[in-house]
């Protein structure tokens, strides 16, 4: 498997003059969009390296807002951290966040062999669901072509697209094979040769992430002042500064936590609750990658959510980064935050519910410590 970041805009703030820099230079188009007056190709040391927007024409936006979209071929580039950087530096304009990010995991087949094909099917004969609400559209796509052994024509399946694209979270899973075939990138043929995805089709599955659905990965949420000094993590950086967006865990990460709250599926079954079911493993993480603590949706606050509720789901998510990251800080974490909020009854009466949720990325060669004995032999609070 391999994740990659196939699509980035960044939001931007400064005065931008067009001057060409030491590294980058700016060729302006002819027309703009709905958005801004003026549009740039961008040059990085003479070669195509994004798209630059500047000067708002809505009131609304700050006359200094700017965008900026790489090209997907620097995303693919070793180089491309360092340019983001380089860029910010050199024209003085400050990183304010991400606009759109499109991060993907390529692969050959499901864990345990199931094919993409295999899942398709039975997603649509309702051999599996959704865990948790159904899906707002999967839209399966298909192609005809001559089977070269049986010389009969047959329909195959070319991808499929799931939840609406004018949501701030969709996705979509297509065999990335037949694109390229279709639409040479010969620096995406080079990256999973590289990698040692060869010799059979390459399938990805993609997520792209707008707005309050970025948002929501990378804020600590409304914990209150005390809770958030309680709460000793070292939090991930991202999307705070643009040294850290292309940094290969941070990726997985994200796109852990998005196909885990988004990509889920349970067999079906007579049970009523979807939510209590074990979760069918499709991409097996254990052992892939670190990843990075908290990227989880930590304290996204609900409008009807308690504080026992919210610091719940804080407990879950540190329990769950331990057994993904195998950092034991993480569980020391954990008992802290349930010492300090009396959360005893509630993460006992809990926890075997929630390790149904972990278990697809555990790492069975790893010994992680008893966590009921360490969160449970700690003293009661007052």
């Amino acid at each position: 498997m391999l994740v990659t970041c196939d699509y980035l805009e960044l939001y931007l703030l400064g005065k931008f003059s067009a001057k060409n820099t030491a590294s980058f230079s700016f060729v302006r188009r002819d027309m703009g969009t709905k958005m801004y007056n003026e549009v740039y190709d961008v040059l990085y040391q003479g070669v195509n390296w994004g798209v630059f927007l500047a000067s708002p024409r809505m009131k609304t936006m700050k006359a200094e807002s700017c965008h900026l979209k790489l090209s997907n071929e620097e995303l693919y580039t070793a180089g491309a951290q360092a340019s983001i950087s380089a860029f910010t530096a050199e024209t003085g304009l400050v990183f304010k966040g991400i606009s759109r990010l499109d991060v993907a995991c390529d692969f050959h087949e499901f864990a345990g062999g199931m094919s993409p094909q295999s899942f398709v099917q039975q997603y649509l004969a309702g051999e599996l669901v959704r865990r948790g609400k159904p899906l707002a559209s999967f839209s399966p796509s298909y192609i005809s072509q001559k089977n070269k052994d049986t010389k009969q024509t047959e329909t195959v399946l070319t991808g499929v697209n799931f939840g609406a694209r004018s949501s701030e979270r969709h996705g979509r899973m297509y065999n990335k094979t037949l694109l390229l075939e279709k639409e040479a990138k010969p620096y995406i043929t080079a990256w999973h040769n590289a990698n040692g995805l060869t010799g059979r089709d390459v399938w990805r599955l993609e997520f792209t992430l707008k707005g309050r659905e970025l948002k929501k990965l990378f804020t600590p949420g409304k914990l209150s002042q005390e809770g958030r000094e309680n709460l000793e993590i070292p939090l991930v950086r991202a999307l705070s500064t643009e040294h850290v967006l292309l940094e290969h865990s941070l990726l997985a990460g994200i796109f852990q936590t998005e196909m885990l709250s988004y990509f889920t599926f349970v067999e079906a079954g007579s049970h009523e609750n979807r939510s209590k079911r074990e979760m069918v493993l499709l991409l097996d993480f254990a052992g892939f990658a670190p990843r990075p603590a908290l990227l989880t949706r930590v304290g996204v606050k609900r409008a009807s959510a308690t504080k026992t509720e919210r610091y719940k789901r804080v407990v879950k998510n540190l329990l769950f980064e331990y057994y993904v990251t195998k950092q034991t800080v993480l569980a020391e974490v954990a008992c802290a935050f349930i010492r300090r909020y009396n959360l005893h009854a509630v993460v006992q009466k809990r926890f075997d519910y929630w390790y149904t949720e972990f278990k697809p990325f555990v790492d069975p060669a790893h010994q992680y410590v008893n966590l009921l004995d360490m969160l449970f032999d700690i003293p009661q609070a007052d």
